[in-house]
């Protein structure tokens, strides 16, 4: 480089300075490429940035949807419960004041569907009724067996 600036007739001090300034002009030049690829570094990441922000947002709206819908299906079953229960007290009452038969066939119904049990076509209700009078004829065919037996015997 020197030889070079030699020959183009420069003093040494003066080609030193040339030889410098040439050194600076590359390494701006060197430096302006890192910047440009910085930036589209930058670019590209606040561009995802942006992406999962929204994907976030997206993802808290459907958290909030769920809680919710979650949070009323949990009240609506309470509900069913509660609506249960005062059905079976108030079958329990009549059958603790010698209710009748359909009161013990309704607690067999409502029994069967808080366990989950499926009654038939007829419903919970028809199903217990027909369970109550079956057992009332069997009960009622032990009892003549009995009273036959002890006639005789």
């Amino acid at each position: 480089l020197s030889g070079a600036h030699a020959r183009a007739g420069l003093s040494p001090r003066a080609a030193a300075s040339a030889a410098e300034a040439e050194a600076v002009e590359a390494e701006e030049v060197a430096l302006e490429a890192e910047i440009r690829t910085l930036e589209q570094d930058l670019d590209r990441e606040l561009g995802t940035a942006s992406s999962l922000s929204r994907e976030l947002e997206e993802v808290r709206d459907m958290a909030r949807e769920l809680h919710a819908s979650l949070t009323v299906a949990c009240f609506d079953e309470v509900r069913h419960a509660e609506d249960r229960n005062s059905a079976l007290e108030g079958i329990l009452s009549q059958l603790a004041s010698g209710g009748s038969s359909e009161s013990l066939g309704e607690l067999v119904a409502c029994v069967a569907a808080m366990m989950g049990e499926p009654r038939g076509a007829g419903g919970c209700a028809a199903t217990a009724a027909a369970e109550v009078t079956t057992g009332a004829a069997v009960a009622g065919a032990r009892g003549s067996r009995t009273e036959a037996a002890e006639s005789s015997g």
